[in-house]
């Protein structure tokens, strides 16, 4: 009898292990989150004034080309935003503002203007919370 505890404790334990019986140590791969509408909608509506260099519904990527602004040829700007989640939330999205400045003719790019980079995203977020108060009034 005592051989018979002991086979079938063995095969238990074999087949326990056993990936066939649905057991498998890999990880389960999360699904990426679609980008927030809102946020997206708000980006393109925002940025539409400068040129678009890469953009990426899918994964939320938007990045524009440099331009001028304020009439100064010598100073130009880029943005870059990154909707990091499927929620409608400050920590969402992810905006960086370039500068960089031409001197002798040549261009160098300056340090990023931490303030100017907070106002962009702060336009952006405000925008996308209208679009979301539009759409519920529908």
């Amino acid at each position: 009898m005592n051989k018979n505890l002991l086979l079938l404790m063995m095969m238990f334990l074999v087949l326990s292990s056993c990936s066939i019986l649905g057991r498998d140590d890999k990880k389960e791969e999360a699904l990426p989150l679609a980008p927030n509408t809102y946020l997206w909608n708000a980006t393109l509506d925002e940025l539409s004034f400068l040129p678009v260099q890469t953009e990426d519904e899918k994964i939320g990527f938007y990045k524009t080309s440099w331009a001028a602004m304020r009439n100064s040829k010598a100073e130009e700007y880029k943005v870059s935003v990154q909707i990091l989640a499927s929620s409608l939330r400050s920590d969402s999205i992810h905006v960086k503002v370039y500068k960089r400045l031409q001197s002798s003719g040549c261009w160098s790019e300056a340090v990023l203007n931490e303030k100017l980079t907070q106002k962009v995203k702060l336009e952006i977020l405000h925008k996308a919370r209208d679009l979301y108060k539009k759409s519920l009034i529908k």
